[in-house]
């Protein structure tokens, strides 16, 4: 079990990291069905860098079906699944041009 500081308010509270394979399992009851399917392919692909526009293609098919702003839906969903997932112990990661990566979240130095 590790600890993590608030960004609200500071205080450490305790976070227990799920296993990955739970996660995956329990997924339906936690997140939307889009939201499962990226969700996934953040797992597949755990430790590396996945591009917004694989995850598109991961949720939506192919480019045709993509609904307008595919994109912006997309990093949208993954800002409500950081929430969700940083209370089972797991972090989205983004940077700019390379994509988002799923880990395991690290404990606060005390």
């Amino acid at each position: 079990m590790t600890a993590h500081t608030c960004p609200a308010c500071g205080q450490a509270y305790p976070v227990e990291t799920v296993p990955m394979d739970a996660l995956i399992r329990v997924s339906p009851l936690i997140f939307g069905p889009t939201e499962g399917v990226i969700l996934r392919c953040l797992a597949d692909k755990m430790g590396a860098w996945v591009a917004v526009s694989e995850l598109c293609r991961a949720a939506y098919g192919r480019p045709e079906n993509f609904p307008a702003f595919a994109g912006h839906s997309v990093k949208s969903m993954l800002s409500r699944m950081r929430v969700k997932l940083a209370r089972l112990g797991w972090a989205i990661t983004g940077k700019r041009r390379l994509g988002y990566m799923l880990h395991p979240c690290k404990p606060e130095r005390t």
